[in-house]
């Protein structure tokens, strides 16, 4: 027997230099070091080298070399791109078990940037194998058709029914299946960094009998409450208090209310009675390595409540458990709870006056002004970038709640929880309150609806109830189903005050139909803000998130949602201070009543940010515009692990949060836009020039506008610039199709330029001066036009990027320019420019703040610092001194402080008379911005007796 293993091996050997097998010629390896495992009545499997770099560009191996039979080199991508490449060896080592050990060494080589890391690619070539468990040596196990992304040190699969793959590592690894090519694909991450190095070993072992499962079974017990046990017996007031409780039941399904529930009534010493629901826990094991997080079971499941005291005293407590078999109750149980330090829940203040802005606002009085930006996935080094948050001076975070991080309903049946996403949250609070990170807890978006519909667990391809994603709506079975997912949410989450908001659904109208069904996706988010709000004991604030930046009015005016949220992207080299500030004033001009959260923000809706702003320009210029348009937060970027994180941006927010430390009664001021009675220089410029004027549209591209007027004043800001869209519709779209009219006072002749982008179907742009049609551009789109064209299949039509100017000459003085598109489809307008249409007869400063009549909060930038006059080499002359005139200030003395943005400090203080309700500010030369804190000082009189 051993002379035949040994013949065949030989052969093998023989037959190709290259082709290795092992004894058993099973592990194969080709000319570029791919293998394959084959064995005879099993799916085969293959596995190759690949990496994304730069802007998610595709690389696999080239220019490799076989130097023996075991040995391989190569390069990904091919050496001498510009922007480098990873340099690779592979070194095949046989083991005595019939295996092989795979060595890999990366090195980086000149400039290149990994997207996400080195990658294998693991192909399991049988659709048989879709169904098949992976049981993983951390985490939980899956399907190999399933969304798993899983970190763990390797795993086992059955290629058949006697033989299993095991693939180990011998460091942590991310094993995630690979998007919707096909079932059966794996992405093994074996290195986030250009130069490591990680040995991958391959092993064919006896079939897998079992796996463990990480989800409950149905149990079948008599109805008991064997033990209660206090997580403490004496809680800091706002802390939580945790039970644990032995309970037997008999269910099916444990996250089932109709099946099994656990209640607890909660007795404050004033009287007040509370109902919280409880739920169905399991404790896990985390190992860190690498920046990963490898989990494992610990223990068996249990059943949980938690609560947090607003009062201090004794409290006391019941559960009750009720199961198919009736309901039984608990011994009474009692905890004291003492004075803490806590702020307590943050809530939505109330207006001193109606319209003024609204804040988060905490029990103790003080607001919580939200500095932050997204980081939507949870990620293993959690705590390490809510320390890097805190230390920049954020305070706010948003999580998603969907399938690659926290979501509860995915890879299982649809009204079952993945128990080790409930942890990873658990996980993620207690690092937001070591950092002072407030959350918004997001529970479903688009993507999981539009993207993977038919792997949705609600979608009838699972198993679920609904056959389209607008049924999630209107099914009466989905809508029974999400309600216990929010008594489940409920249950484990809303007594920790880190929770600051429940957002139902991040951009609405990406579930289809949405968008033609407006008014009952409205009632679905008014009848669910009900539900929650009835389940939910400390009435956290709701809402929900649109990709339309302006919103629906019949939603946002709901009762039920407690506050307005705004996302937005520029995709157009936009002034993003200006645009931050028009959709403040929208917000604040149509919602007066509701807080408003800028949730989403960037310059690109896709890649591109870290190229074009590295030093965080729109950030910086966003964050203060926000503050000073009377915002509850900060516009919160989307681009955490491309961007801020990679390039060390947290400290883009430090200057903010140090201005805004001291600010703790903001939300008790009845704040008003600040009222600028005049500006000019403190000593005229000798000589007038001319500059041109360019702005952008930032309203919805897909709503017919509010208004169609624009008056562009000499000062560089657009009346109405907030409703101007940066889309000119065509006769496709005659609901929304409107032509724009702008009013303009050229100082002296010019041009007035329409920058166009893209466009969606045979375009024609025509311009009218006072009138008369002055001229007719045509924007025709197929294949070779413009500067590039792309063919969209799902409507069978080609799109041109043009990238330039339509120009016509507009004399001095008052005139009216209208531009209307007579043709096909939509244009893309860029950006509007008008040549000497600025004089330096004024200060080029935008200023932005909110006063009461004893203070105010100012932000005074130079126009021409803009993220893309940065990123251009543009000139960006320094604003010379200039005097302010501020009115509706009661008259007295004042304390004038400026502040350095960056840094946060104060750079000079002075004081200031207002006389008549009206305070002159003198400003130094602005080379970026300024901000300015200007307070009444309060002259106390001694009153002497006797």
């Amino acid at each position: 027997m051993l002379k035949a293993v040994f013949l065949t091996f030989l052969i093998c050997l023989m037959s190709s230099r290259i082709a290795l097998c092992d004894p058993l010629g099973a592990i194969k390896f080709d000319e570029k070091g791919t293998f394959s495992v084959d064995v005879p009545g099993a799916a085969r499997v293959s596995g190759s080298l690949f990496l994304w770099h730069g802007e998610w560009k595709y690389a696999t191996p080239s220019e490799v070399e076989s130097l023996d039979a075991s040995s391989f080199s190569g390069q990904m991508p091919r050496s001498g791109v510009a922007d480098g490449y990873i340099s690779y060896t592979q070194t095949v080592k046989r083991t005595s078990d019939g295996g092989a050990d795979i060595a890999f060494a990366f090195r980086k080589n000149g400039e290149i940037r990994l997207t996400r890391g080195v990658f294998l690619l693991l192909h399991f070539q049988t659709p048989e194998m879709s169904e098949r468990i992976i049981a993983f040596t951390h985490g939980q196990p899956s399907a190999v058709s399933n969304d798993y992304r899983t970190a763990a040190r390797g795993f086992s699969v059955n290629l058949s029914d006697s033989v299993a793959l095991q693939f180990g590592t011998d460091r942590a690894c991310m094993f995630e299946r690979r998007g919707d090519e096909d079932k059966t694909y794996m992405n093994v991450r074996l290195s986030a960094d250009a130069d490591a190095s990680v040995i991958v070993r391959l092993r064919l072992k006896p079939a897998i009998s079992s796996v463990p499962s990480w989800q409950p079974e149905p149990q079948q017990a008599q109805l008991a409450i064997h033990d209660v046990e206090l997580s403490e017996s004496e809680i800091p007031r706002f802390d939580t208090v945790e039970l644990t409780a032995d309970i037997s039941a008999t269910y099916d399904n444990p996250f089932d209310p109709d099946d099994v529930i656990l209640d607890a009534v909660f007795a404050a010493p004033s009287g007040h009675k509370l109902k919280l629901p409880g739920f169905f826990h399991q404790s896990f094991k985390a190992e860190y390595e690498d920046g990963l997080e490898l989990l494992s079971l610990v223990g068996k499941p249990v059943w949980k409540v938690r609560f947090a005291p607003v009062e201090t005293g004794v409290h006391s407590v019941i559960l009750s458990v009720r199961d198919r078999s009736g309901t039984i109750t608990s011994e009474e149980k009692k905890f004291n709870c003492v004075e803490s330090d806590s702020r307590g829940f943050p809530k939505i203040s109330e207006p001193p006056e109606p319209g003024a802005p609204r804040y988060f606002q905490f029990e103790d009085g003080k607001t919580l002004f939200l500095i932050g930006h997204n980081m939507p996935t949870y990620s293993a080094r959690v705590e390490e970038y809510f320390s890097k948050m805190e230390a920049g001076g954020e305070n706010y975070n948003r999580f998603w709640m969907y399938r690659s991080g926290l979501g509860l309903e995915w890879n299982q049946p649809v009204g079952t929880y993945r128990l080790v996403e409930a942890w990873r949250m658990d996980n993620a609070l207690k690092a937001a309150a070591r950092h002072g990170i407030y959350l918004m807890l997001c529970f479903d978006t688009h993507q999981d609806f539009r993207e993977v519909w038919e792997r949705n667990p609600y979608s009838e391809k699972q198993g679920g109830p609904c056959k389209e994603p607008m049924d999630f709506f209107t099914n009466e079975k989905a809508r029974a189903l999400y309600k216990k997912r929010l008594r489940y949410i409920v249950a484990r989450w809303t007594a920790d005050t880190h929770v600051l908001a429940w957002e139902f659904m991040n951009e609405m109208e990406g579930w289809d139909g949405t968008q033609q069904n407006r008014q009952k996706a409205v009632e679905w988010n008014a009848e669910m803000s009900r539900t929650l709000r009835q389940l939910d004991p400390y009435k956290r604030p709701i809402s929900t998130s649109l990709w339309t930046t302006g919103g629906w009015a019949e939603l946002w005016n709901l009762p039920e949602m407690d506050f307005v949220q705004s996302h937005f992207y520029a995709n157009t080299p936009k002034d993003m201070a200006q645009s931050v500030a028009s959709i403040c004033d929208q917000k604040r001009r149509d919602y007066p009543d509701k807080l408003h959260v800028f949730a989403e923000y960037g310059i690109m809706s896709g890649g591109g940010t870290r190229q074009n702003d590295p030093a965080g320009v729109h950030l910086h210029n966003g964050n203060w515009a926000g503050l000073m348009s009377g915002a509850a937060s900060v516009p919160a970027s989307w681009w955490h692990e491309s961007y801020i994180d990679p390039l060390g941006l947290y400290s883009v927010y430090r200057g903010l949060a140090n201005f805004v430390a001291d600010e703790g009664d903001l939300a008790e001021n009845a704040w008003k836009p600040l009222e600028l009675a005049s500006i000019s220089y403190i000593q005229p410029p000798a000589q007038l020039t001319y500059t041109d004027l360019r702005f952008t549209g930032s309203g919805d591209n897909w709503q017919l506008p509010g208004e169609t007027v624009f008056t562009v004043n000499k000062d560089g800001t657009v009346k109405n610039g907030g409703e101007l869209p940066s889309l000119l519709h065509g006769r496709s779209h005659p609901d929304i199709r409107a032509a724009f009219t702008f009013r303009v006072d050229f100082p002296s002749p010019g041009e007035f330029i329409v920058h166009v982008g893209k466009v969606g179907d045979n375009g024609l742009l025509k311009f009218y001066l006072d009138g008369e049609r002055i001229r007719a551009v045509k924007l025709p789109t197929g294949e070779g036009l413009g500067v590039s064209s792309t063919y969209i299949d799902r409507w069978k039509r080609w799109e041109t990027t043009y990238d330039k100017d339509a120009a016509v000459n507009v004399p001095a003085g008052v005139h009216e320019i209208m531009i209307q598109n007579d043709g096909q489809d939509w244009i893309t307008i860029d950006y509007f420019r008008l040549t000497n249409y600025r004089t330096n007869a004024k200060p080029d400063l935008r200023i932005i703040g909110m006063h009461t009549p004893e203070k105010a909060l100012i932000w005074a930038q130079n126009r021409a610092y803009t993220w893309f006059n940065v990123r251009d080499e543009a000139p960006i002359p320094p604003v010379p001194p200039t005097r302010l005139t501020l009115a509706g200030f009661a008259d007295g003395k004042y304390s004038v402080a400026l502040w350095n943005t960056v840094s946060g400090t104060v750079i000079s203080q002075r004081t200031s008379t207002a006389t008549g309700g009206k305070i002159v500010i003198d400003l130094p030369e602005v080379e970026h911005d300024v901000a300015v804190k200007v307070i009444k000082i309060i002259v106390y009189t001694a009153i002497r007796r006797g």
